[in-house]
């Protein structure tokens, strides 16, 4: 029986469906697939992008990338970030506080973003 997760590892979800590097690549610049990576640390989170939001100290938690910073991970070892994306809001790094360094190999998929992946656009390529 497998653990109940939340989210994934991309080198996990990349073994599972067999897809290239450049397919990977592909999907993510298409909009097709959502990259996520946990963070940790002192951040502004907001409900919504456009308010301001409050300095969270102690901030923990999964968040998405945009897609032209998943693209520039996904062609690096390691990028820094100065936002995410979180259910309709953004968290953002502290105001005078350094960019996020994202590394390639810490890249995660959450769990629903797959679930969906693998029923639309891996079922639409199934034979």
């Amino acid at each position: 029986m497998l653990i109940p997760r939340d989210y994934f590892t991309l080198q996990e979800v990349l073994a599972d469906w067999g897809i290239s590097e450049s397919e990977l690549g592909y999907v993510v610049e298409m909009g097709q697939l959502t990259l996520s990576v946990r963070v940790y640390g002192s951040f502004v989170v907001a409900d919504r992008k456009d308010r301001p939001g409050r300095c969270n100290p102690d901030y923990e938690g999964v968040v998405d990338l945009e897609r032209r910073d998943a693209m520039r991970v996904l062609r690096k070892p390691a990028c820094s970030v100065p936002s995410f994306a979180q259910a309709g809001g953004v968290v953002t790094t502290s105001e005078g506080g350094t960019d996020w360094v994202v590394y390639r190999d810490a890249l995660l998929v959450r769990a629903a973003e797959r679930e969906h992946f693998e029923a639309t656009i891996m079922a639409a390529g199934a034979p």
